[in-house]
């Protein structure tokens, strides 16, 4: 059986911890160009899915205490210091892609 739930398709919010949230959205196989076999590293597919799927956040500070404010130059700088935070949005993005099609899994 093959189950579609186009509401699941959908930005969402996710808990990164208690007081950071990430808005993400899943990454439809269309927006997909770079493949390992065209020289890409894996780390550029993370870097490149991560970037298509974070489309906001709240509760990330400076240093200071000031909230860092959405932006792509943000986005950018947090993703150029921080795989863990790149690898964890690629998740959830993957948890979402998962709730768009249910397939149960044929016998070959």
């Amino acid at each position: 059986m093959i189950t579609i739930d186009k509401k699941a398709s959908k930005e969402k919010w996710f808990d990164y911890d208690e007081d950071v949230k990430f808005k993400i959205r899943p990454f439809p196989i269309s927006v997909r160009s770079l493949r390992p076999g065209a020289n890409a590293s894996f780390m550029e597919l993370l870097y490149k899915q991560a970037t298509y799927c974070l489309v906001d956040w709240s509760g990330i500070k400076s240093i200071d205490g000031e909230e860092v404010p959405y932006s792509d130059e943000n986005k950018e700088f947090i993703f150029n210091y921080s795989e863990a935070i790149i690898q964890w949005i690629c998740v959830q993005s993957a948890v979402i892609n998962n709730d768009i099609i249910n397939v149960s899994k044929k016998k070959i």
